[in-house]
């Protein structure tokens, strides 16, 4: 029985997810750009119709790539891609099947790749001339995600998926070789920058974890950054109307995962959706909604930042998030309220109307729910700058790197300043607002006395030196020149009799040791669920 239910939950998540395939937009290009730039005949207006891969980084501080494209003439899928022959950068052109995408794109990334095109194995329906070109009699609606299997979180470089017939045409004018091209690509991954203040929105649950840990590494950075960026957090659910919860009277089909009869809805948290235990489905629906209230009562002190917001979803992180049962009580909330001097009567007044059993529609969780369909979610966390989708791996780097990004020719904020430095370092720079370079660490480790003591004694070293180099020239030469160089010498070696009292080991920084990156999650916002079936081939 328990796999059945967990069967008809995982058919109405791929349903909820995915929705009328007829209706999506044939391209999903997320304002990045992929051009032909030579030979001039391949260039289209606009660039290549195109699926940017849900893992990967695209350099957005950065904005573009120009490079080579090499056909890798193969899946990509056995780890024999041999590219030591070309100079680096360059792009590679593998053809879909056979493995999954990440398979496909971490072969490349290991052999020297800066980015990949994957070429599609199908043809579009809408592609006649592919379709008759190939004979095919079998044809797909859209081109498909490139999503994540869950192991992509170690892919550093973008990715892209292209049009069965785009790739024809690209390997002809590439021909056979592996090591020499004479066919340049562009990519380009702008943010818009229409004014000098970035709006960046953030699409997440209240249970899940790599929600959270995002949230945690995100909240100095929106500090820090203040009225310069508008944040505003988007939360999911599922809208159960879709899928007959609404107008099932028996609630058999859809147990409590949906508030308001049916409407709103996201699984149930539990190991195989136990619905007996903890927290439900509808739980979870009610704490984003609460956390919507909170923010729209809350970011009226300081719009675009809501200090006393973040304060909050970081401590219901930590408090309430520890087992299910803290999660559904609402002391746990209440108290992190109070603690934070949020009108608890305010926020509940703001969230109806909700219940279970409440036959109505709520005005902020419908709309939340267009949101999200408009904009086809297939993973959480999900970032969004100045409407540009983020991919990979949801952190602090990543996010810092767009937003600045953002700014374009206006003058960026001074924490931008720690866009570039490694992610171990970005908290610590964040909270200064500088990047603290290797020789001002080793100045602020040192003792105020020390400091003073190094700007004199550095200058002293020099001239020591050239004392030091007096005196050989002088042991050399003494038979000769004994009473130049003992004048030389006079001058020279009170500062070298300094310099030898001077400490020549200085202190040395050792790295921290930089973690293996976490592996992303899916979309599915509740723990301890099953990864949809990724099309692979």
């Amino acid at each position: 029985m328990i796999k059945l239910i967990s069967f008809i939950f995982l058919y109405i998540n791929i349903y909820l997810i995915y929705g009328d395939i007829d209706k999506w937009p044939s391209t999903e290009n997320d304002h990045s750009v992929l051009q032909v730039v030579v030979p001039f005949k391949l260039q289209k207006q606009g660039g290549y119709a195109h699926r940017d891969a849900l893992f990967g980084y695209p350099n957005y501080s950065k904005g573009s790539l120009v490079t080579p494209l090499i056909n890798g003439n193969s899946t990509g899928c056995n780890n024999t891609l041999d590219f030591n022959s070309i100079q680096s950068p360059y792009a590679v052109l593998l053809n879909r099947g056979e493995c999954h995408f990440v398979q496909k794109v971490r072969n490349a990334q290991h052999a020297g790749a800066s980015a990949v095109i994957i070429v599609d194995n199908t043809c579009l329906c809408t592609d006649t001339e592919c379709m008759r070109e190939t004979g095919d009699t079998s044809c797909e609606a859209v081109l498909p995600f490139m999503a994540d299997d869950e192991s992509g979180g170690d892919i550093t470089i973008p990715s892209m998926l292209i049009r069965k017939s785009d790739g024809k045409k690209i390997k002809e004018a590439i021909g056979g070789s592996t090591e020499k091209s004479n066919v340049m690509v562009q990519f380009d991954w702008g943010i818009p920058s229409p004014d000098g203040r970035v709006e960046w929105t953030m699409w997440h649950s209240s249970w899940d974890d790599i929600s959270l840990d995002a949230l945690k590494e995100l909240y100095p950075i929106v500090d820090a950054l203040g009225n310069r960026s508008h944040f505003t957090p988007r939360f999911v659910s599922y809208n159960g109307s879709n899928v007959g919860c609404h107008s099932d009277v028996t609630n058999d089909a859809c147990g409590n995962m949906c508030m308001n009869k049916g409407r709103y809805c996201l699984l149930d948290p539990s190991k195989n959706h136990n619905q007996e235990d903890g927290a439900s489905g509808a739980d979870i629906v009610l704490e984003n909604l609460r956390r919507k209230c909170i923010w729209n009562i809350t970011s009226i002190e300081d719009p675009g930042v809501g200090r006393k917001w973040w304060k909050y979803v970081i401590a219901f992180g930590e408090k309430c998030n520890s087992n299910e049962n803290n999660f559904v009580h609402h002391n746990c909330a209440n108290d992190i309220m109070k603690s934070l001097g949020i009108d608890i009567e305010k926020v509940e007044k703001c969230t109806q109307p909700v219940g279970l059993d409440v036959d109505k529609a709520n005005a902020y969780l419908e709309e939340e729910l267009k949101e999200q369909t408009d904009l086809q979610l297939l993973r959480l966390p999900a970032l969004y700058v100045d409407g540009v989708h983020a991919r990979g791996h949801l952190n602090g780097a990543l996010a810092l790197s767009m937003i600045c990004s953002g700014y374009g020719s206006h003058s960026p904020p001074k924490v931008c300043e720690c866009s570039d430095v490694n992610k171990m370092e970005l908290l610590d720079c964040v909270k200064q607002g500088k990047y603290e370079t290797l020789s001002e660490k080793i100045n602020s480790s040192s003792s105020p006395k020390s400091k003073s003591s190094s700007s004199i004694l550095w200058p002293l070293m020099m001239f020591g030196c050239i004392g030091f180099i007096g005196l050989v020239h002088y042991k050399r030469s003494q038979r000769h020149m004994r009473d130049e160089v003992r004048s030389i010498l006079a001058e020279y070696m009170p500062l070298e009799d300094q310099s030898e009292s001077y400490d020549m080991d200085s202190p040395r920084l050792h790295p921290a040791a930089v973690a293996s990156a976490k592996s992303p999650r899916g979309f599915l916002p509740s723990r301890d669920i099953n990864e949809l079936d990724d099309d692979c081939a």
